[in-house]
């Protein structure tokens, strides 16, 4: 069953430049949210606080006019922060990074994103950070694609964003096109069943990544959805290329195998 936020943890990859985006991502989120913030130091991480936890919190706090707690993990960055966020529960993190890159033998960002059970959002060396107008939810005819609904109605709701639903089908065969138009209106009344506002778009296209790129482009102030599922239009190397060449968040969610009726979060 679906969780809703109450607290965020997050972590920087020491060797970004724009590590200050990450920064205001975590500490509007824990705002809206009215919840903890917490760094997890990894051996990877850009010591943010220092070595006197105390005064590094009540620098931080004068600056950005937040708490903020640390805990240590010996692990690095990405392994770090999952295992630190499932010890507490916590089910949204924010992770400031260079994307993973695949190789012959997979692994990649679906790789890295796989031990996570909390939804994620990632903050590449590309990207700037924004309150999000709008979440694009790109959507196939694979059913775990839906399982970004609840995080993203939620935090939608946070920032009163509308969610502007794309459905995309690879081919012109009836049947995938519709369960495309299925899923695609399922998204914009699960939205507006929550008093979201909510747009929809339906196109073909055999090139996911290109097209959700393209999507994003012509929107402002907005982030991207995704689910690292290795199927159907968003296979592995679609959701790879999005983590890749987001100029904004990524909101994550790890795809989990879930048997039974409603197992995909809709």
């Amino acid at each position: 069953m679906d969780k809703k936020t109450t607290s965020i943890f997050f972590s920087i990859d020491k060797n970004v430049s724009n590590s200050e985006e990450s920064i205001k991502a975590a500490v509007s989120l824990s705002k809206k949210c009215a919840c903890e913030l917490t760094y997890v130091y990894t051996s990877e991480s850009l010591d943010i606080l220092g070595a006197n936890l105390e005064d590094g919190a009540r620098n931080f706090k004068m600056k950005y006019f937040s708490d903020i707690k640390q805990v240590n993990s010996s692990q690095g960055l990405w392994k770090g922060l999952a295992e630190e966020s499932l010890k507490y529960d916590c089910n949204l993190v924010v992770l400031g990074a260079t994307p993973i890159k695949s190789s012959l033998f997979g692994g990649g960002m679906a790789g890295a994103v796989g031990s996570f059970e909390s939804a994620i959002l990632f903050i590449g060396d590309k990207s700037t950070w924004t309150e999000p107008r709008y979440i694009l939810m790109p959507l196939d005819s694979q059913s775990e694609t839906r399982q970004k609904f609840f995080r993203v109605s939620e935090l939608a709701q946070m920032y009163r964003s509308t969610v502007q639903v794309l459905g995309i089908c690879q081919s012109n065969d009836s049947e995938e096109k519709t369960y495309v138009h299925t899923y695609s209106f399922q998204g914009k009344n699960y939205m507006e069943e929550r008093k979201i506002k909510a747009d929809i778009k339906e196109v073909t296209s055999k090139n996911c990544a290109q097209t959700v790129l393209e999507e994003s482009q012509n929107m402002s102030n907005h982030w991207v959805s995704a689910v690292s599922n290795t199927e159907g239009a968003f296979k592995t190397s679609a959701f790879q290329k999005v983590a890749e060449s987001s100029t904004v968040p990524v909101l994550i969610m790890p795809f989990k195998e879930i048997a039974g009726a409603g197992g995909v979060g809709y």
